[in-house]
């Protein structure tokens, strides 16, 4: 019974045995440019066509159709995972693709956007590439994605950007007429500490590189990485991805700066401070309080009480509060 009830959800699109929710949406989509879709086995290079597993659509590429609208039906396509409608028309994001269940990776570079108002699910991938985005205000801070595409916008700077929980592990944001880069979430900033550890590795011995591998950094240490990155994007273009051989006095300057700063570790800071806590200069207590993580807390918390300001201050930063209602301190 169970399988003739399946038999009856099943439509062909054209030769392709389809739930039929995912046929209609397909045909539909065939009506709407005049032309069939074509199965493929993968569309990764492919700039037309659709995958299929069981019987769903899991894949989908409409590149380069002059789209600007899609069926309402689309929203029906609840397995698909990978959809990329780059090379379009689009001015606004289609309702009917704003909270697709399954959806992980969206591409919807090389269209008119301004605006991604309605994106309602997390993705891995979102590339927005080369739309008319200037401000990042329009995605909801809840939003996770894992790589983000902006490159080729109108983003002058960063300032507005909301501080996404938890942040992207790569932002992608070159060929914009950045003015500053104030206010960047720390992602970046930890992206661009990897993208100069070449230089770094060329200018102090290995045993005394003591940047961070987290995402922790006091205000000052940000502002001294954006005068590292906008030196470089100055001279170059691009924000990350740095040659020794391209680096010229300027850059060469801030990195010098940089490294200073960031002489000794979080580690040593609170070794100092939970020994003395007169020895740190301003911008070592500043460092310790922003940058602290819980080996810090733990050090100094093996001479000082928890009502330590510092010990405090950090202890605040790790606490991750549940939806259950309960805080958890990391």
């Amino acid at each position: 019974m169970e399988g003739k009830t399946t038999a009856n959800r099943i439509k062909r699109y054209h030769d392709t045995p389809l739930i039929h929710q995912d046929a209609e949406a397909l045909h539909a989509l065939e009506s709407l440019m005049k032309m069939p879709i074509p199965m493929r086995s993968d569309v990764k290079y492919s700039p037309f066509g659709f995958t299929v597993q069981e019987h769903r659509v899991v894949q989908l590429a409409l590149c380069g159709n002059r789209l600007n609208s899609l069926p309402d039906c689309f929203k029906n396509l609840t397995a698909l995972t990978t959809l990329n409608l780059n090379h379009n028309k689009f001015t606004t994001l289609p309702d009917s693709i704003v909270d697709l269940p399954s959806l992980t990776t969206l591409d919807v570079s090389h269209n008119n956007l301004t605006s991604a108002l309605g994106l309602k699910i997390s993705l891995y991938y979102l590339n927005i590439a080369y739309n008319r985005f200037s401000s990042l205000e329009c995605f909801s801070s809840h939003l996770f994605f894992e790589v983000f595409n902006v490159r080729g916008n109108n983003f002058e700077h960063f300032g507005s950007m909301p501080l996404f929980d938890p942040p992207p592990m790569h932002l992608l944001f070159e060929e914009n007429p950045l003015r500053s880069l104030h206010g960047l979430c720390p992602f970046l900033l930890h992206e661009f500490i990897s993208g100069i550890r070449k230089v770094l590795g060329e200018m102090v011995p290995p045993s005394q590189q003591t940047y961070r591998e987290d995402f922790y950094f006091s205000p000052h240490g940000a502002d001294l990485i954006e005068q590292c990155i906008l030196s470089y994007y100055e001279i170059t273009g691009s924000g990350l991805g740095f040659d020794y051989e391209d680096i010229s006095d300027p850059v060469t300057d801030a990195i010098n700066n940089l490294h200073a700063y960031y002489c000794r570790s979080p580690t040593d800071l609170a070794g100092a401070y939970a020994h003395n806590p007169a020895s740190l200069t301003e911008e070592e207590y500043d460092r310790l309080k922003h940058e602290g993580s819980g080996i810090e807390r733990d050090i100094l918390l093996t001479k000082l009480p928890p009502t330590d300001p510092i010990v405090k201050a950090i202890m605040t930063r790790l606490i991750v509060q549940m939806k259950s209602g309960y805080s958890l301190i990391l």
